[in-house]
């Protein structure tokens, strides 16, 4: 349900500022947490959006990385993002860090002059029964629940659904808190876990991370696999040795990729030179695929094609679902995307 900003279009602006809350641990901030931003921004008419990174979350007591390195991470994710902007005080909060205690101070800081809205994903949904004195969250804020296609009630805790049928309805209204809305995002399975993992394995997951992560996350050698040491920030880390050993001249390997994605019709294909942005990869190439089976198609063959020219390829992810693969080529990253896939997640603008 979408309604949020079309009424607030039709009646001119509310009177009453609305401000929507994005929790998390954000170990690390990723492209699912920005994604599910601006879907916010763009369904909820908010006035602004605050990040509220967490500090020792009871439910997730080991991080990662610092307060102050998560803070600085989102920073750079959120740079290029309207109207927002990072909220610390769960990071400063000794203790356990609940939302309800959160939303109390807010509440009494800003009284009735402001709507605050909560947003959450469904999955958090489920869970919100493990949430402190998650009863009492209507009673400061609005409830935005971000569904994906696909995503339905089945299954949800009979006091969840309760609270759903009791106060959720189409559109947020101007109130300061107390209703349920939801929201449409694309689907898109980022698990911060997994990410971590990857990423002390020596992975690159540059496409599931915000530009500037990475290199940041290399630079303070974070989620490695042994405790990094006390010593002076220090450059990114260089390519893999196997891909130095094999690497192929990057237009060489662009004009393989590119032959590769027109064998097989793949559409709108767009070649964007990163050397500009990052030192981990010289291009990022995005084709559209039609269907999963087309899509799937296309990175393997980018892969095989890439292999029978004698250079190596990284790793392919995504081609369970077949709804955005990508091949790390070292020096190149390829997506292979659907059509709204693409449009929603817009990475023409960010590398462009």
């Amino acid at each position: 349900m979408s309604g949020a900003a079309g009424a607030r279009g039709a009646h001119g602006a509310s009177p009453r500022r609305r401000i929507g809350l994005l929790g998390g641990t954000f170990d690390p901030v990723h492209v699912a947490h920005v994604a599910l931003a601006r879907a916010a921004l763009a369904h909820l008419a908010l006035d602004e959006l605050r990040f509220v990174p967490t500090g020792r979350s009871w439910q997730k007591v080991d991080a990662g990385a610092s307060a102050q390195q998560r803070i600085e991470m989102l920073g750079i994710a959120t740079a290029g993002l309207p109207r927002t902007s990072i909220d610390e005080r769960e990071t400063k909060r000794a203790g356990a860090s609940y939302t309800i205690d959160t939303l109390i101070e807010l509440r009494a800081q800003l009284g009735e002059a402001a709507a605050l809205v909560w947003i959450v994903g469904s999955d958090q949904l489920r869970n919100l029964p493990t949430w402190h004195r998650w009863e009492e969250l209507l009673h400061y804020a609005h409830l935005a629940v971000a569904r994906r296609a696909g995503d339905t009630l089945e299954g949800l805790d009979a006091r969840v659904r309760a609270l759903v049928d009791a106060h959720a309805g189409e559109e947020l209204p101007d109130a300061p808190a107390g209703s349920i809305v939801f929201f449409p995002m694309p689907p898109m399975q980022v698990s911060g876990s997994a990410l971590r993992d990857r990423l002390a394995r020596g992975g690159r997951p540059a496409e599931l991370l915000p530009p500037g992560v990475l290199d940041y996350i290399d630079r303070n050698r974070l989620y490695r696999a042994t405790p990094p040491r006390e010593e002076p920030t220090r450059a990114p880390r260089p390519r893999s040795s196997a891909t130095k050993r094999n690497r192929m001249d990057p237009r060489k390997l662009q004009r393989v990729v590119v032959d590769a994605l027109d064998d097989i019709k793949a559409q709108d294909i767009r070649v964007f030179d990163t050397t500009a942005q990052t030192e981990l990869f010289d291009r990022v190439i995005i084709a559209t695929g039609t269907s999963n089976r087309q899509t799937r198609a296309l990175a393997s063959h980018v892969r095989d094609k890439v292999k029978e020219a004698g250079a190596p390829v990284v790793s392919m992810e995504g081609a369970d679902t077949g709804e955005w693969v990508l091949v790390d080529l070292g020096d190149i990253v390829v997506h292979v995307m659907q059509p709204a896939i693409r449009q929603y997640y817009n990475l023409e603008e960010l590398w462009g």
